[in-house]
């Protein structure tokens, strides 16, 4: 059986290269994370206390409502007559 050098060669660089931000960013998780027992209903209690203990405000925008969809009579609809031939 013969296996594709190419492919493995890439399949090695890549498990062999770390991020050094991931992983700076994986390790302050792990460690809020073990803080809180892995629990994550406290993790999430946690940062709502800190967002309300912030000086700055957070953007509370409201809900954006869904626009309407195009009506299929439009345009494209004329196209698609056009190619479907003469009926």
């Amino acid at each position: 059986m013969t296996t594709n050098n190419k492919a493995s060669g890439k399949a090695k660089r890549a498990q062999a290269w770390e991020d050094p931000i991931v992983a700076e960013v994986r390790a302050v998780r792990d460690k809020i994370a073990a803080r809180f027992d892995y629990d994550i209903g406290r993790i999430f209690d946690h940062f709502v206390s800190l967002e309300k203990k912030q000086r700055t405000k957070t953007s509370k925008r409201p809900p954006r409502t869904p626009k309407a969809k195009a009506s299929r009579t439009g345009r494209r609809g004329a196209e698609d007559k056009r190619h479907m031939g003469k009926q």
